[in-house]
């Protein structure tokens, strides 16, 4: 394991742990009114130790860390909302030589979501979320890294088991510009849980009121960076990964939870869009550790 990745990785967790323990401490004592409003941060690192690449020599360790949190209020106690900051980052120790790669990326982005009515359908939604966001290799960030990415959602629930949705997510300036989405979400009973939907699909079993088994998986199938590469600036990094593990989440109390996951990361790569560079990683092992706080 790289010095770099390992002190980023230890970091990342003890800063995690004290946004959470900070915002329990000034968050759970105080009562809310049920059903109007409440605040979550969800945070979690995740690691892929060293790995060779495909068809040239040279090693990538991968380190990550992402912190979201979110305000949800309902507008006139009618109409839910959502805003959220989004952060995240991502440590990259590279010894391959034949490529340039940057030693980090880091994305910062702000969303709002709404929920509306679907015209007059009955038990059916709809949801648009925007999110402004910043995705570079440093911190001083590019006007021209900026993006809009939006969303749209319909979403259909027959009953309290049972909900659908079918939408799509709109990327300006990206290589894959629009991305259909659709899911499920199936509860058959207290126990059981089906969150088939895009983002962070997972299927969950309690085995009692504080701890419960799932399956999860997730991708960076559209992530990229403006990047500096040599004596070129504000190039575009593809980074692209999909990852499907398994673990444990234990309740401590009604506003904390944690989670931790093991499982495969596949199909990796870092690959500039303008074809002066490509880095297949090969299949490897990840740990995530999670946390995340809802009053």
């Amino acid at each position: 394991m790289f010095r770099g990745a390992k002190n980023t990785v230890c970091f990342s967790l003890l800063l995690q742990i004290i946004l959470a323990y900070c915002f329990l401490i000034n968050a759970y004592p105080q009562e809310k009114p049920a059903g109007i409003m409440y605040t979550e941060l969800d945070s979690y690192i995740r690691y892929m130790p060293s790995r060779s690449v495909e068809a040239m020599p040279g090693k990538i360790e991968i380190a990550e860390a992402a912190t979201q949190y979110g305000y949800d209020f309902k507008l006139f106690d009618k109409i839910p909302m959502k805003f959220y900051l989004d952060s995240s980052y991502v440590n990259i120790n590279s010894s391959v030589d034949n490529v340039d790669l940057p030693s980090h990326l880091n994305g910062l982005a702000l969303g709002l979501e709404i929920i509306l009515p679907f015209f007059s359908l009955d038990k059916t939604y709809q949801l648009l979320g925007i999110s402004p966001a910043f995705y570079g290799d440093d911190f001083e960030s590019e006007t021209s890294g900026f993006r809009t990415p939006f969303y749209y959602l319909i979403i259909r629930q027959p009953s309290e088991k049972l909900t659908f949705l079918a939408g799509f997510s709109f990327y300006p300036d990206y290589e894959n510009e629009i991305l259909p989405a659709v899911g499920l979400i199936y509860k058959p009973n207290d126990k059981l849980r089906f969150n088939l939907i895009p983002i962070r699909p997972n299927i969950t079993y309690m085995l009692d009121e504080s701890l419960a088994l799932f399956v999860e998986g997730s991708s960076s199938i559209n992530s990229e960076f403006e990047v500096d590469r040599g004596d070129s600036e504000n190039v575009v990094l593809r980074y692209k990964g999909m990852r499907l593990g398994g673990g444990l989440r234990l309740k401590f109390q009604p506003a904390l939870e944690a989670s931790f996951c093991v499982g495969a990361d596949f199909n990796r790569s870092f690959k500039y869009r303008d074809d002066e560079g490509k880095v297949n990683l090969k299949d490897t092992v990840y740990t995530e550790l999670r946390l995340q706080i809802k009053y």
